[in-house]
């Protein structure tokens, strides 16, 4: 994808809340969306991720200090010792000491952004490292050759469906890498049980503790390697209206408006821009009448000059930048489509969908294109493109998401049968409270409307406006309730019969003996009622017979009678 398609749509990722200043006035519509481009929530956890610490803020800003005093001051807000690692600077040539003058670390920049406002490094990129409670300033090049093993616990992201394989497979596909087994100096993933043991850099540790996380949330999306501030400003920038008009202003006094207006921090990529021959003295004419910020900043940036000018988000900063560089970002969302209905065997048409009517590009042989991983365990995929066509992907599921009544995304059965049906399970009590609990956590994911947090989605509140609009609930299928029946004289057979048109489904159940099959039949003392679609109605009987081993059913045997589980139709 080039340039100019990319200038079609600003890249950009979060929403800072901020009220009008002076005559910058922003005009709020009164009809807010029920529906955001970005409602969700980010997979890190400050509080757990080894990088947390790195995401705190400058309280004051800090103008022509030596490196020792800026180091000082992170030492100071994240209570870490801070180590230099100089060998690693002088390997790569950077001229740089403990009284290297740092022009500007402005309030509200991150400990991670600092690493930008040290001069003389641009070649020769600097990172931070946070391992054993010491925060490291060294080279890119030298952070990538440190590995280190973390065990994570994903016993609760594995099923029959779900093998720890196919969790191993998502993780080396949507982490940057590199995973070689058969190169050394590479990561490396091994299974054990329900842990993972990783060894990598610790780049790459926090993106797959990240994508692990993001797999235990059930928010429609989940942006990985973001801050709730990122997720912040991502709303603003999609839900604020502004209005201006600056006629010959220059590109520094365009960001210290925008940064009055909105409350939110702009900065100008300062490289960037002379790259294209620009400086923050180039002159623009701005002018916005009650547009989005998004498009009020698109149509601003993206002619002036006949360069392609772009807006990211960085750590919490909008960032004035090129069109090329900000098309070299790659970001990773996780979307839970099983609310929608898309699950089973509909998740990889969606990807189909998403492939043939984005911008993409989508190539699995090419590395440096979007890809998609299905995570069919709970309806999820897990996606890694460009900011620009991830808001193409935001915006069709938003589509789907209102969708009138008369128009479902998917055709009902003939006759008016609605596809959802109620079946009654019949099993010991114990054993049908803990399915109650496990089959919504486990199988589509955010599509049970009973106990699920989703089915009530939270206040939408648009920056800027103290209006509250409490969004409709989507309807979801799935309902799950223990009933309890009187004891019966009769044990009841359970036997899989198929749906067809049979109103009674049973499922013959035959306990084991550690490896002995027992043909002794099951008392049912209270029904397991359960009302989905026949897809997950037939994920739940397949969990159910790998949970009591039941064997296959042999031809043409024969079944007792009475009980099972009842169906009907709704």
């Amino acid at each position: 994808m080039g340039i100019r398609d990319c200038c079609l749509n600003l890249c950009l990722s979060g929403v800072l809340l901020g009220g009008l200043v002076g005559s910058l006035s922003a005009e709020e519509s009164p009809n807010q969306p029920v529906i955001g481009l970005y409602d969700g929530a980010v997979a890190v956890d400050l509080d757990q991720d080894a990088g947390g610490p790195l995401w705190q803020t400058n309280p004051q800003a800090m103008t022509d200090a030596s490196l020792q005093d800026v180091l000082a001051r992170v030492e100071e807000l994240t209570r870490l010792q801070v180590h230099m690692d100089w060998q690693s600077v002088a390997d790569a040539g950077v001229d740089l000491s403990l009284d290297t003058n740092i022009p500007e670390w402005s309030a509200g920049e991150s400990i991670r952004q600092l690493v930008e406002r040290i001069p003389g490094q641009q070649k020769h990129e600097l990172t931070w490292v946070v391992e054993d409670k010491l925060i490291s300033l060294m080279t890119v090049e030298r952070a990538g050759e440190k590995y280190t093993t973390k065990r994570y616990y994903v016993g609760d992201l594995l099923s029959e469906d779900h093998s720890v394989e196919i969790l191993v497979q998502i993780l080396t596909g949507e982490t940057s890498g590199p995973w070689d087994e058969d190169e050394s100096g590479t990561g490396t993933i091994t299974p054990l049980g329900n842990h993972l043991f990783v060894r990598q850099t610790f780049r790459n540790q926090q993106e797959v503790q990240g994508i692990l996380e993001a797999l235990r949330r059930l928010e429609p999306i989940v942006l990985i390697g973001r801050s709730p501030e990122d997720l912040r400003l991502l709303r603003l920038y999609e839900d604020k209206l502004v209005s201006f008009d600056w006629p010959q202003i220059t590109l520094v006094e365009f960001a210290r408006h925008l940064t009055e207006m909105t409350g939110a921090k702009f900065s100008l990529d300062e490289l960037a821009l002379t790259d294209c021959g620009l400086n923050s003295n180039t002159l623009i004419d701005a002018k916005s009448r009650n547009l989005s910020l998004s498009k009020a900043l698109e149509l601003n940036l993206s002619n002036v000059k006949a360069s392609c000018l772009m807006v990211v988000i960085e750590d919490g900063v909008f960032k004035i930048t090129s069109g090329e560089k900000a098309c070299e970002r790659y970001e990773t969302i996780l979307f839970n489509v099983g609310s929608l209905g898309i699950t089973g065997e509909r998740l990889e048409q969606f990807v189909t969908l998403l492939e043939e009517e984005t911008s993409g590009p989508w190539d699995v042989d090419e590395p440096g294109t979007g890809s998609i991983s299905v995570y069919p365990n709970r309806s999820s995929l897990l996606v890694r493109q460009t900011p620009n066509v991830q808001r193409e992907i935001l915006a069709l599921l938003r589509d789907l998401r209102t969708l009138p009544k008369d128009e479902p995304l998917f055709p009902v059965a003939k006759d008016g049968d609605t596809q959802v049906r109620t079946k009654y399970y019949s099993m010991a009590p114990e054993t049908a409270e803990t399915l109650a609990k496990l089959i919504p956590e486990s199988i589509a994911i955010g599509t049970w409307g009973q106990g699920d947090p989703q089915a009530v989605p939270a206040p939408h509140t648009n920056p800027g406006s103290p209006i509250t609009v409490e969004p409709k609930p989507e309807p979801l299928p799935g309902r799950i309730s223990v009933v309890e029946i009187p004891k019966r004289t009769t044990e009841i057979y359970a036997v899989d019969m198929g749906l067809g048109k049979d109103p009674i489904i049973q499922l013959e159940i035959h306990p084991f003996d550690g490896s002995k099959r027992v043909d002794k039949v099951v008392p049912a003392e209270c029904y397991l009622a359960v009302t989905h679609t026949p897809e997950i109605h037939a994920a739940i009987v397949k969990l159910l017979k790998a949970l009591f081993q039941i064997p296959p059913r042999p031809a043409g045997g024969q079944h007792g009678g009475g009980g099972g589980f009842f169906l009907v139709p709704q």
